[in-house]
């Protein structure tokens, strides 16, 4: 995740109150999605069209987006002071303005880092865990255990079904 620039956007497109913080960005084949995580001071989805028109889709924080056949798995949550929550969404295809948003998968916290997994999901590290996620909503929880303090930045899943977990405090096989 990193913060955007205004000269990355979309060709056309308009900075909208509420694009601010770390961003997440993916073409799609109708546009853009572009996603935000401003902590506890809110996040947003937005659908970006061929023509730079900026449509909202959601106001929840965004900490990555994850591109399968059955759509875009949206990593969403947030962790502050007492709250920890997450959750996985997907935006099935073909995305447009109006996409609709369902919840593929409920998180124990926060989701921390990612890596896609072939040929259709992702790992995702949580203030509380390690999960694998497919399109299709299957969920399992890989391990439970407190993750927030750590801070994880990096997650790698080898062929062998190993993970390995990297922050800046630790590093976790």
């Amino acid at each position: 995740r990193r913060v955007l620039f205004r000269s990355e956007l979309p060709p056309g497109t308009t900075l909208q109150p509420g694009m601010a913080g770390y961003e997440s960005l993916l073409k799609t084949q109708n546009g853009w999605l572009l996603g935000f995580d401003r902590g506890e001071f809110g996040g947003s989805l937005w659908f970006v069209d061929a023509s730079g028109k900026a449509t909202q889709l959601s106001q929840e924080n965004v900490h990555g987006l994850v591109e399968t056949s059955r759509g875009v798995m949206i990593l969403v949550g947030l962790a502050h002071m007492s709250f920890d929550s997450g959750r996985v969404l997907i935006a099935r295809y073909p995305i447009t303005a109006d996409t609709h948003l369902e919840t593929l998968a409920p998180l124990d916290g926060a989701p921390e880092t990612f890596t896609k997994l072939p040929p259709d999901g992702a790992v995702v590290v949580t203030t509380h865990g390690i999960f694998r996620i497919t399109s299709s909503g299957a969920h399992q929880a890989l391990t439970h255990s407190k993750f927030a303090l750590l801070y994880p930045n990096s997650v790698v899943s080898t062929d062998r079904k190993s993970t390995r977990l990297n922050s800046s405090h630790a590093n976790i096989s």
